[in-house]
């Protein structure tokens, strides 16, 4: 077995809507580092912790909370996002940030872009809140936006979900379209590195970009030539 090779530790992210692609390009990108011997690891949110699994009982409608009124409700977006916010310093304490420091390349199928994007409803002004709610967090090296259209998207999901998300009806992932463009602007201001990719195209495709994208950020990783990808 070759020897892996020293990584000073990088933390990449990817994002998008349900079904844009960033499970298959996450594990597309570990399985290509591995083979060339970086010393990597997958993870997710949310996550399979305490709080990530509540989160996903939630999300899809099998945990909804009786109110006073004895009426059945499902949790608030402001009281979802605590949650994942929750989720998300225990993620980094427990794995994301010991991984770091062993010198391990972490790679993470959403993060808290996720949570500005679903979480801020139809009003802006929620960003704010949420960002205050994810400041403890620590902000990765790069993140991969995937933008691929809601009709792809719906086609991937109905290939792999039995069940419909919290947040799987057009109008909602419409808004949450809308979101990502905002708070990634409002992010990349802040002087934090997003690169937007065409997620609609082949899964190869997609992937050789965002190969191209990795390489340009940490050309350390990839001292050859890289394979084409165009079909």
């Amino acid at each position: 077995m070759a020897k892996k090779r020293k990584s000073s530790g990088k933390f990449i992210v990817f994002e998008g809507l349900d079904g844009a692609g960033t499970t298959t390009q996450a594990n597309l990108l570990s399985k290509y580092l591995e083979n060339e011997n970086w010393p990597v690891v997958v993870t997710n949110e949310p996550t399979q912790g305490p709080m990530g699994l509540i989160i996903r009982l939630v999300l899809s409608n099998r945990l909804i909370f009786s109110a006073q009124t004895k009426e059945m409700e499902i949790l608030s977006n402001n009281s979802i996002a605590l949650l994942f916010a929750a989720d998300r310093l225990d993620h980094l304490q427990h794995l994301i940030i010991p991984k770091l420091e062993e010198g391990v390349i972490v790679i993470c199928d959403r993060y808290h872009l996720s949570s500005y994007a679903y979480q801020m409803g139809n009003d802006s002004k929620n960003l704010s809140w949420l960002q205050t709610i994810n400041s403890k967090c620590l902000q990765p090296d790069l993140i991969i936006h995937l933008d691929t259209s809601l009709s792809v998207c719906e086609k991937r999901r109905s290939k792999n979900r039995w069940y419909r998300d919290l947040y799987e009806k057009p109008e909602i992932l419409e808004i949450v379209r809308k979101n990502y463009e905002y708070a990634i602007k409002d992010m990349r201001q802040q002087g934090v590195n997003i690169v937007t990719i065409d997620g609609n195209p082949p899964e190869k495709v997609v992937f050789g970009e965002i190969l191209s994208v990795v390489k340009s950020h940490f050309p350390e990783m990839f001292p050859g030539d890289l394979p084409l990808f165009n079909t």
